[in-house]
């Protein structure tokens, strides 16, 4: 059993708020997403909306095209392996999936707080962190690692026909950038998992408390 010292509580508190910012930017996402779009039908793309936006504002792409394209060889690439029939149920997969992964962030960030505020809810945060870890940390790392490299490479496989003849018909420099922003959108999550790997091994499962007392878990 880990038990953090007051020397340590520094360490696994640096973190602990740098993983609450980064889960907390997704948690309120998430809860935007939800308001935003109840009611709507289910996009595969609609997780890289703020993503694909953020990185065309400063680069110059049209984020609704780039995010056409992630989507279709995303249900491309899950139809030709078996995983689904259809785009559609690869659409009904990732709608559930988005709201697991938006509750695990809502619950990691609820964690946290009960710590810093209450003194409690350690027990919250870690299996918040174990469950992003494996439901979503393993398949993202994956997944970010098959489609930037894989499409480049194998693009007749990852893309359907359609989305070959569009990307053909862009310039080089358009090319270029949809290139850039799908790799620091891949390395971005890739930096992200890193932290939450981390932050899971400095994390005590006990809440130090002063003088030599520990506070078990709650």
């Amino acid at each position: 059993m880990v038990v953090a010292s007051e020397q340590e509580r520094p360490v696994w508190h640096v973190f602990g708020w740098m993983t609450f910012l980064n889960h907390g930017i997704f948690a309120a996402l998430f809860i935007w997403r939800q308001m935003l779009h109840f009611g709507k039908p289910v996009e595969v793309g609609r997780s890289l909306d703020v993503e694909f936006q953020t990185i065309c504002a400063y680069g110059g792409c049209d984020a609704q095209q780039m995010k056409e394209v992630a989507a279709s060889c995303f249900s491309h690439v899950f139809v030709a392996l078996g995983v689904a029939s259809d785009p559609m149920q690869v659409e009904n997969a990732v709608r559930w999936y988005m709201c697991l992964e938006g509750n695990i962030h809502v619950a990691m960030c609820l964690g946290w707080l009960y710590i810093v505020l209450m003194g409690g809810g350690m027990k919250l945060y870690r299996w918040s962190l174990i469950a992003e870890l494996w439901i979503m940390d393993i398949y993202y790392t994956l997944a970010f690692l098959v489609f930037p490299y894989g499409c480049i490479l194998w693009p007749h496989v990852c893309m359907p026909e359609s989305t070959i003849k569009m990307i053909e018909s862009w310039d080089v420099w358009l090319t270029a950038k949809a290139v850039m922003g799908l790799f620091t959108i891949a390395w971005l999550q890739h930096l992200s998992v890193f932290l939450d790997v981390v932050t899971y091994l400095v994390t005590p499962t006990c809440i130090p408390v002063h003088g030599n007392a520990k506070q078990k878990l709650k």
